[in-house]
């Protein structure tokens, strides 16, 4: 099957391996494992794109995907990325965006720039890095999407309770500057 490409640093990482992997809706499952990946730069279906098939590969993994934009004290990046129900975030978040073929803010950009939530299928042609029998490499990184929505409630709690004390405080100081005009 085709995979096009659009910049020249993704064929560039393609070609030196330092672009392992692509995320691509994927809604019918059609990438499987063992396919042969037909490489393009630009699309083959746009001739005005001057496009060209740069290399052949083979798809090697899969795994379901979802990045999603979460406040900057879960994830310094700013994003998760969830493989197979394996939350990623920080760290683990930059390693996915790297093999990528992209910075944080490239990534961020690229898939988050309209959505906050993107489901995907991650294909990859490289080793996989991403699961826990690769050397432990990434299992320190992994936050379950529980640990993830347990933190955001904590916050909008933490902010409902902030608020309800400011009024609480502001309702204090009004009762006590008007009992201070009766005394006058």
């Amino acid at each position: 099957m085709i995979l096009s490409f659009s910049k020249d640093s993704f064929v560039e990482g393609f070609l030196n391996g330092d672009k392992i992997h692509t995320f691509r809706k994927d809604p019918k499952r059609r990438w499987k494992v063992g396919m042969t990946i037909h490489a393009w730069k630009g699309s083959p279906r746009n001739p005005k794109s001057n496009p060209y098939q740069f290399t052949t590969g083979e798809c090697k993994w899969t795994m379901e995907a979802i990045i999603r934009n979460v406040p900057e004290d879960i994830s310094r990046t700013g994003f998760t990325v969830t493989l197979n129900g394996m939350t990623y975030s920080g760290s683990g978040a930059e390693i996915i965006a790297k093999n990528d073929g992209l910075t944080v803010e490239e990534f961020k950009a690229w898939f988050l720039s309209e959505e906050d939530e993107v489901e995907a299928r991650l294909i990859g042609w490289g080793d996989c890095p991403y699961d826990a029998g690769y050397n432990g490499f990434m299992s320190f990184l992994k936050f379950s999407q529980e640990e993830i929505d347990k933190k955001k409630q904590q916050e909008s709690q933490a902010r409902a309770e902030q608020a309800h004390y400011e009024s609480e405080q502001y309702t204090q100081s009004q009762a006590g500057f008007e009992a201070g005009q009766h005394q006058q």
